[in-house]
């Protein structure tokens, strides 16, 4: 690799950090919206937290 090619790859790589991200050329926002997890994890969790839940009013003193 030569210097320019390692020099214009770092620039964008760094170029980031000259913007901000949720904001767009305009000037306004982009709203970032969250999204539902989804997955068989995210399920297992759910249902371990929820028998958490019925453990802690069951066994309540």
């Amino acid at each position: 690799m030569n210097d320019r090619t390692e020099t214009k790859t770092n620039e964008q790589q760094e170029s980031f950090r000259d913007r901000l991200a949720t904001v767009d050329a305009k000037g306004k926002r982009k709203w970032v919206f969250a999204q539902k997890p989804v997955g068989r994890f995210y399920n297992i969790r759910t249902w371990v937290s929820w028998g958490f839940f019925a453990l802690f009013f069951a066994f309540h003193l």
